[in-house]
């Protein structure tokens, strides 16, 4: 019961860090703005996120599968902000 507890509080954990991202994502497609957005910080975070998967995955004897997932999938939504933000940057400086 306990191992089943603490295995679902990791999946719930892997669902709300990948929601968490859905609304900015949403927003920079929806909009094609990414005014106010620290783009450094969603590099930091996508390379901490990998770096910490991969950590988890090689040096980890128990393997926390939800966490593991759940920072390379964090990490592919970072990256995403991360190219949207380059994509729709010169749109929104050219509408100011």
């Amino acid at each position: 019961m306990k191992n089943m507890l603490i295995e679902s509080m990791g999946w719930i954990s892997f669902v709300l860090f990948l929601l968490m991202q859905l609304p900015q994502i949403w927003m920079m497609v929806k909009t094609k703005k990414v005014e106010g957005i620290a783009v450094s910080t969603w590099i930091i975070y996508t390379i901490a996120l990998t770096m910490s998967g991969l950590y988890l995955y090689l040096f980890n004897e128990i393997k926390p599968y939800p966490v593991i997932i759940n920072q390379f999938c964090s990490a592919a939504l970072s990256l995403a902000q991360v190219v949207l933000y380059y994509r729709y940057k010169n749109r929104s400086n050219l509408k100011n």
